[in-house]
């Protein structure tokens, strides 16, 4: 397990960096910058991550804090902030690409503080290519984060769970269905009010993590005539079969699992 950890920030570092080129810490600040919902998103859970583990290491209890930090930096940072960041990453310039670059610059930093007493010699080496920081500038010596650093947003903490979990549920309906993985597909999604405002507002990340041709959300939004379809929460999604799969192969294998 600790040696996937380490794999897999090493991976999400070396994939940070190659987009950082000519990026200065100094002058990027995070105040002024456009930050998009799921920036603010990771600066609060970050400030929560930073509260959690230095209130589990003062209370030495350091399997609580490692596993916290383990959850965080696998689940949240690498297979959701990077994959959300990517498409602004490939950007030619302006502040919306400078925003997340600087959101990924200060997560990777304040993780790599927060693991140090975990794997010391993994974060101080990535530490030290990380722009900005100068030679013999060791993380062992900086100051320990401290949290409150950014203000919180609560609200974007609730709209990305929620395309997070729309997103889960249209990739697990593609995995069940054996929908190619680079097929686009087509996807109606019913959910209230409220829910739909966010799943609208964010629909870029969905249909981009997706694999989303056309979307449509709305609380009547219409079911395909051939559908797949999965309840989370209170939404109800649906995907559309029609040119996504072979339905004669399908309805063949099914016979055959009835069978």
């Amino acid at each position: 397990v600790g040696r996937n950890f380490g794999n897999k920030i090493w991976n999400a570092t070396r994939l940070a960096l190659s987009h950082m080129e000519g990026f200065n810490p100094a002058t990027a600040d995070l105040r002024r910058l456009p930050l998009e919902a799921v920036d603010r998103w990771l600066l609060t859970r970050l400030d929560d991550v930073v509260s959690d583990t230095t209130r589990d290491l003062e209370n030495f209890r350091y399997n609580e804090a490692a596993r916290g930090l383990y959850e965080f930096v696998w689940g949240e940072f690498c297979d959701w902030y990077l994959e959300f960041a990517k498409r602004r990453f490939y950007l030619e310039g302006g502040e919306e690409r400078e925003a997340a670059r600087a959101v990924t610059w200060h997560a990777l930093a304040t993780i790599f503080h927060l693991l140090h007493p975990f794997m010391p010699f993994l974060t101080e080496e990535l530490w030290s290519f990380l722009p900005g920081v100068a030679e013999g500038d060791l993380l062992i010596r900086r100051p320990w984060p401290t949290p409150g650093a950014f203000p919180r947003d609560e609200r974007a903490v609730e709209s990305v769970a929620l395309v997070r979990e729309a997103i889960t549920a249209v990739r697990n309906l593609r995995s069940e269905m054996n929908v190619a993985p680079g097929k686009e597909v087509e996807v109606s999604i019913r959910a209230t009010a409220r829910e739909t405002g966010i799943l609208n507002d964010l629909s870029g990340y969905l249909t981009a993590l997706a694999r989303v041709s056309h979307l449509t959300v709305a609380p009547d939004a219409p079911r395909p005539r051939v559908a797949a379809a999965a309840v989370s929460g209170e939404m109800e999604i649906f995907l559309s079969l029609t040119g996504a799969i072979d339905l004669d192969a399908e309805r063949e294998r099914l016979t055959k699992e009835l069978g």
